[in-house]
């Protein structure tokens, strides 16, 4: 969705996307999940770096 953001001191137009991840934390513990939205939004926001891992 789109919403406004501060971009170089300037009001622009932004996407935001909400993402959601659902876990038994018997099996996974919660800092597990956090590291792996952590590196979810880095993917997504910096898509080279995928590349470069692989």
């Amino acid at each position: 969705r789109e919403i406004p953001v501060v971009k170089n001191g300037q009001i622009t137009i932004g996407n935001e996307m909400t993402v959601t991840l659902s876990v038994d934390h018997r099996i996974i513990d919660g800092i597990m999940s956090g590291n792996f939205l952590a590196a979810f939004k880095q993917a997504l926001e910096m898509p080279a770096l995928l590349v470069m891992q692989a």
